[in-house]
C-alpha cells in the first residue's frame, strides 16, 4: 500500500528532547559514559507521600471526566491561590496528559498565529505549524539579570505580522525559560503584559518550573494581565514526575467558550488522565509540609550544579548567563 504522509507532518523528526533521552539511553546501555543534557527529566525520586498515594488507587481502572477530577481540580487552584493570589471562583482547570499536549490542545483551540520568543522550548513551533499556524518569532535580550523581551519591539513584531497578512492572537512565555533558565524580571513582565491587553493577545503562560525559581519566588505575568492569561504547569519539573504525564491549565472563565472547547479537545484526543495518577497528584497539591520541603531541597540541589556547571562553561570560554 502506498501511503501520502499530510504535508503537515512530513517536515518533523522526532522532538529533539526526546531524541536525545533515546540515544543516551541507548549509549549507556552499550556501555558508554555519558553526560546527559539534553532532556529535562529531573533525577529525584518520588516523594514517599505520592508513591503511596499512587499505591492505594491502582486499583482504580474509571475514566475520569474530560476535565478532570473534581477533587483535583479544587485542589489545584487553592495551591496557586496560595501561590500568586488568585480568585478560585474565577477560574477553571483542565488536568491533560502532561503540560505539552495542553499546549497543544490551547494553540489548536486558539485561531490566528504563535508569537514566540527566541529563544524557545524546542516543542512550541512544531506544534503550531502542525496546526497550520504561523510562528512569529519575538527577539529576546539575556543577561544575568534575566531574559527581556523589549516591550517595543515586541508591538513592532505584532504590528509587521499583521501588515504581511498574519493573525498574531497568542504568546507563548515560559519562564523561568528552557532552554536559558533565565527569569523574565518583574518589570518587564508588567511591560509585554501590556502591551498584550492593548493589542488583543493571549498570554500563554508556560509555567512548569515556576516552583523551583531559584530566588524562591515565584514569578507569573497572570497579575499583570489576568483577563488574557492562561498558565500551563504540572508535576514533571518540582516534583520529578515527568513519566506520571500530569499536566494542568488554568483557565479563566471570563474566556468566554475556551473551557469548553479544551474540554472538547480533551474528550476527542487523550480523553482523560488516568484514574491512579490523578488521585496520587491530590496529595501533590495539598500543600504538605514534606512534600513542599522534597521540592525546595530539589531546588537547592539544582541551584547548586547548575551554577557550578555554568561557572565551569565560564571558565573554558563558553558564555553562559546565570
Amino acid at each position: 500500500m502506498k501511503l501520502k504522509m499530510a504535508p503537515s507532518f512530513t517536515e518533523y523528526e522526532l522532538s529533539p528532547t526526546l531524541h536525545a533521552n533515546e540515544m543516551v539511553t541507548q549509549r549507556r546501555k552499550n556501555g558508554e559514559s555519558v553526560f546527559h543534557m539534553g532532556f529535562g527529566e529531573s533525577p529525584f525520586p518520588v516523594p514517599v507521600r505520592l508513591e503511596e498515594a499512587l499505591k492505594e488507587h491502582a486499583h482504580r481502572k474509571e475514566y475520569m471526566a474530560a476535565g478532570g477530577l473534581k477533587e483535583l481540580q479544587d485542589v489545584v487552584l487553592s495551591y496557586y491561590a496560595r501561590l500568586i493570589g488568585i480568585n478560585v471562583d474565577d477560574y477553571e482547570v483542565m488536568v491533560a496528559s502532561g503540560s505539552k499536549l495542553f499546549l497543544f490542545a490551547m494553540q489548536a483551540a486558539i485561531e490566528g498565529d504563535l508569537l514566540m520568543p527566541v529563544p524557545s522550548w524546542v516543542s512550541y513551533d512544531p506544534q503550531s505549524r502542525m496546526l497550520g499556524h504561523s510562528v512569529i518569532k519575538v527577539p529576546t535580550q539575556l543577561s544575568e539579570k534575566g531574559f527581556f523581551i523589549n516591550p517595543d519591539e515586541f508591538r513592532a513584531a505584532i504590528n509587521e505580522a499583521r501588515e504581511n497578512g498574519k493573525n498574531p492572537t497568542k504568546l507563548i512565555l515560559n519562564s523561568p525559560s528552557n532552554p536559558t533558565g533565565l527569569i523574565m524580571p518583574e518589570e518587564n513582565m508588567r511591560q509585554v503584559a501590556k502591551v498584550c491587553v492593548e493589542e488583543d493577545i493571549l498570554i500563554i503562560s508556560d509555567e512548569i518550573y515556576g516552583v523551583i525559581s531559584y530566588d524562591g519566588e515565584y514569578h507569573s505575568i497572570q497579575k499583570y494581565a489576568p483577563e488574557n492569561t492562561v498558565i500551563s504547569t504540572g508535576l514533571s519539573k518540582h516534583l520529578s514526575l515527568g513519566g506520571w504525564r500530569l499536566g494542568v491549565g488554568i483557565v479563566p472563565k471570563s474566556m468566554k467558550g475556551l473551557y469548553p472547547r479544551l474540554r472538547q479537545i480533551a474528550s476527542e484526543t487523550w480523553s482523560c488522565v488516568p484514574s491512579p495518577m490523578q488521585k496520587a497528584a491530590v496529595q501533590a497539591y495539598m500543600g504538605h509540609e514534606d512534600v513542599e520541603q522534597h521540592i525546595l531541597d530539589c531546588a537547592n540541589i539544582h541551584s547548586f550544579v547548575t551554577i557550578w556547571v555554568a561557572k565551569s562553561f565560564d571558565r573554558i570560554g563558553i558564555d553562559c548567563n546565570i
